[in-house]
């Protein structure tokens, strides 16, 4: 009766560790699209801040800002 208890274990074990599995290729798969989107946003705020205008430069520390708030996931205000 003991090896039936160690099978069952061992599939509950094998269930577990493909559940696991599942969601770490999950991730895996949203992280990969999360860095094109802020490789995308560096771009982006790389291109506004080569230009010199005013607006520009608030433009960039908005998007400078945004960027820290979503990587980090702190709030930064820049000064204008």
């Amino acid at each position: 009766m003991k090896w039936f208890a160690l099978i069952i274990y061992a599939l509950q074990v094998l269930h577990g560790l493909e559940s696991a599995t599942n969601c770490l290729e999950d991730m895996n798969e949203w992280l990969g699209m999360f860095n094109v989107k802020l490789r995308h946003m560096r771009e982006d705020i790389e291109s506004v801040s080569a230009c010199s205008s005013w607006e520009n430069h608030l433009l960039c520390n908005l998007l400078c800002g945004i960027y820290v708030s979503v990587f980090t996931g702190t709030h930064v205000y820049q000064s204008m």
